[in-house]
């Protein structure tokens, strides 16, 4: 069940009990829950319940219960609420995104009472809602909250609002392993891209699609809409979105390590670094100087440069608190112990992966990959359940990604794999 909670409509509560003919005290009795409750969902003092009493609910009353819930907006033309636009502006939302301080920003949008807001604000907290999220793994509610938002953006029938929620939708399709659904809503935008005015979702779009087509290991595409997402974002009028810009670079920097363009990959990686700390993005200047790193040690092997790079971001990693868990960020440092030969360290990131990435099965796939890797790299000492495996190859089945089928099968036929071939069969 989820833990996400469902507002009740205490009006249309009443008068289903009335059409029923039953009391508070009945209901109560029926749930098995006290006459109190009952009152309190009333007067609005409880306005959110969970999932499984709305299930109740509906054995009680039929499925007519269904209209209890507050999920059909209607459009509201109420004045700003000044503190709620300011706690919901673009400025104060790229600032948690910098900061990464999801589960605080959560915790006061969900103190937000809507129903005095207007449309365009219950619009934006909804959407602000389902991207924090998103961010912290609650995959079930960030769904639960984008289709809100996208109930909103329709009543208002404004197509950047529409088309930034399909970008979302699309990136939680992404992490949850689902790129044809991904690809249904990048599709939906990309038929409505000229009614879409916004550069951010414009670029937003791009990236997404950029990403969709890296994981099919579609190179050309990925590049094309990567840097189509950068021409996008660096000719707006407006002030350009320097985290948005600072993703693209890094994921250039991955596809130009694929293909093992060492001297494009580092040039995109420098580019990731140096807009990270104009903005002061802390995790974004960690990430830079691992695949900066990375990219000096696959070109030039161990050198001076490349210890720099990582000496920089194993004392960063030490020194920040991890607000919320990111599956790049971890492929980093596991990269980083596998390079360094210290595999009891890798085989620790490796687990934690895999426990965290476990309702994602895109990220899930490509750490078993890791971990089919270690296990070649130190035979004696790592192994991986074959079922595992089996999953992990199913799943890129399933989605008709033949790269990393055909990594598999090279991987298992191997009895051993040196240091000096990691660059040759890491899957980014």
């Amino acid at each position: 069940m989820s833990n996400e909670l469902i507002e009740i409509d205490a009006n249309a509560l009443r008068n289903l009990l009335k059409h029923h003919q039953m009391s508070q005290y009945d209901l109560a009795a029926r749930l098995d829950i006290s006459t109190k409750t009952i009152q309190r969902w009333m007067n609005q003092s409880i306005r959110r319940v969970k999932p499984e009493t709305i299930e109740k609910l509906f054995e009680v009353l039929g499925p007519t219960a269904d209209k209890i819930k507050r999920d059909s907006p209607v459009l509201s033309l109420r004045p700003t609420d000044k503190a709620v636009a300011e706690i919901c502006s673009e400025r104060s939302f790229q600032s948690i995104r910098l900061t990464d301080d999801w589960k605080r920003y959560l915790e006061i949008l969900k103190s937000i009472h809507t129903d005095t807001l207007s449309t365009e604000q219950c619009f934006v907290i909804s959407r602000n809602i389902g991207i924090s999220s998103f961010y912290l793994g609650k995959f079930q509610a960030a769904k639960i909250h984008l289709s809100k938002a996208f109930k909103y953006a329709e009543i208002l029938q404004n197509e950047d609002h529409l088309g930034d929620v399909r970008n979302w939708f699309a990136r939680l399709e992404e992490a949850v392993g689902d790129l044809v659904k991904a690809d249904d809503y990048l599709n939906q935008n990309q038929q409505n891209l000229a009614k879409i005015t916004r550069p951010s979702v414009l670029a937003e779009y791009s990236y997404v699609r950029g990403r969709v087509h890296l994981h099919r290991w579609q190179n050309a595409e990925a590049e094309g809409q990567l840097r189509q997402g950068l021409l996008t974002t660096l000719k707006a009028r407006s002030k350009p979105y320097p985290l948005l810009i600072a993703w693209m670079y890094m994921h250039l920097a991955h596809l130009y390590l694929r293909t093992k363009n060492y001297p494009k990959a580092q040039s995109c990686a420098r580019r990731f670094l140096n807009t990270a700390e104009r903005c002061g993005w802390g995790r974004g200047i960690l990430l830079a100087n691992y695949y900066l790193g990375i990219v000096e040690e696959f070109k030039n092997g161990p050198s001076p440069l490349s210890s720099q790079y990582f000496g920089k971001a194993r004392l960063m990693h030490r020194c920040t608190l991890e607000s919320r868990y990111c599956p790049l960020l971890s492929q980093a440092e596991f990269i980083y112990f596998i390079l360094k030969g210290r595999y009891n360290e890798a085989r620790t990131v490796l687990a934690h992966r895999l426990f965290k990435n476990r309702n994602a099965e895109f990220y899930l796939a490509s750490t078993t990959i890791d971990g089919l890797l270690l296990a070649k790299l130190n035979p004696s000492g790592h192994g991986i359940r074959q079922s595992i495996v089996n999953k992990a190859k199913e799943y890129y089945r399933t989605q008709n990604m033949a790269y990393p089928q055909s990594l598999i099968q090279k991987l298992e036929e191997r009895a051993q794999v040196t240091p000096q071939e990691i660059a040759a069969f890491y899957y980014y």
